[in-house]
């Protein structure tokens, strides 16, 4: 029998085993992520893992992906090909600033002593005009997708295009 700190050294009490949280998309069926009942793809993963391991998606190999909130899925809005910039990442994953996005970036960069790094930014787009509903799903649900990316090197919540800058990217990359 297990026992729990802080009831006093002769008290014992049952500790139940914890139920397990579906917060991957990890498993055959889609997953629920945390408190939203939003659901991941199992696509939205194996996108990912492509583009994190650098092979090929569709022929191409990837340097984005923006994936977005569509009824109770996440799904994958648009992908980026290797030789696309960060400037194109951000003109699609902000578009016309009417709903929010979820993206993932390969970045490319070299350190100030000289060294190539290769980062996985994710970037959580919540713009300020934003409906509320849609700003608490993709808050909701943001942790338990970026969890189920595993391989994040740097997380951004951006809500204005000061926060998704590229030099403040190189700042927090480096």
């Amino acid at each position: 029998m297990a026992t729990r700190c802080g009831y006093g050294a002769h008290t014992a009490l049952p500790v139940a085993p914890l139920p397990l949280s579906p917060l991957s998309c990890h498993r055959a069926a889609p997953a629920v992520l945390c408190q939203s009942s939003i659901v991941c793809t199992d696509d939205c993963v194996a996108v990912f893992n492509k583009l994190k391991l650098k092979k090929a998606h569709d022929g191409a190999k990837l340097r984005f992906i923006i994936y977005q909130i569509e009824g109770e899925q996440i799904t994958i809005r648009e992908t980026g090909d290797k030789d696309q910039t960060y400037d194109t990442f951000v003109e699609k994953l902000v578009g016309d600033g009417s709903d929010g996005a979820y993206g993932v970036f390969d970045y490319d960069a070299v350190t100030d002593d000289g060294r190539k790094i290769d980062r996985i930014v994710f970037i959580a787009w919540v713009p300020d005009t934003l409906k509320i509903r849609k700003k608490m799903l993709y808050g909701s649900s943001k942790q338990a997708f970026k969890q189920s990316l595993s391989g994040i090197h740097v997380a951004i919540q951006a809500c204005d295009h000061d926060d998704i800058d590229e030099e403040e990217i190189k700042k927090q990359v480096k």
